[in-house]
């Protein structure tokens, strides 16, 4: 065998193993680029579902907090009133309510 065509063997040799290497390698970036971007897609979608969701409770929250005031001051004047009944004075129609004394113990006694 001739040196020429040894050189041109091992040259032909070289050439197909580059070439099956980097077919090899590429598919091994291309699997792992699009597990990556799998990943990101999933990432930003939970970030999207998490910024629907602050943006559902920040439109719920106020008007549920502002009920829950009402309701806890509507309680209080209820049962102040229940267990106080002599501090508050109604006018001859009823529909003015003044508050007579400032501290009353829920026993019903000053």
């Amino acid at each position: 065998m001739s040196i020429e065509l040894a050189v041109a063997l091992i040259s032909g040799i070289v050439a197909v193993a580059s070439a099956v290497l980097t077919a090899v390698l590429g598919s091994w970036a291309a699997k792992g680029r699009l597990q990556l971007q799998a990943e990101i897609e999933r990432q930003q979608a939970m970030l999207h579902k998490h910024e629907e969701r602050q943006d559902l409770m920040n439109r719920i929250r106020d008007p549920v907090l502002w009920a829950a005031f009402d309701l806890q001051s509507r309680l209080f004047t209820s049962l102040l009133m229940a267990s106080c009944p002599h501090i508050y004075h109604v006018d001859q129609q009823g529909s003015a309510c003044t508050l007579n004394v400032i501290l009353c113990s829920f026993s019903g006694s000053i």
